[in-house]
């Protein structure tokens, strides 16, 4: 794979982990503790 198509897929995946903490950061704590069992 060219330099290029990795850098862009790192750069989405930072993209969706920071939208996906962001969201858990609005869950409830105890939401995400059900959802870890």
């Amino acid at each position: 794979m060219d330099k290029e198509i990795l850098d862009m897929i790192k750069a989405k995946l930072l993209e969706v982990k920071t939208t996906i903490e962001l969201a858990v950061d609005e869950l409830d704590v105890d939401s995400i503790e059900s959802l870890k069992t």
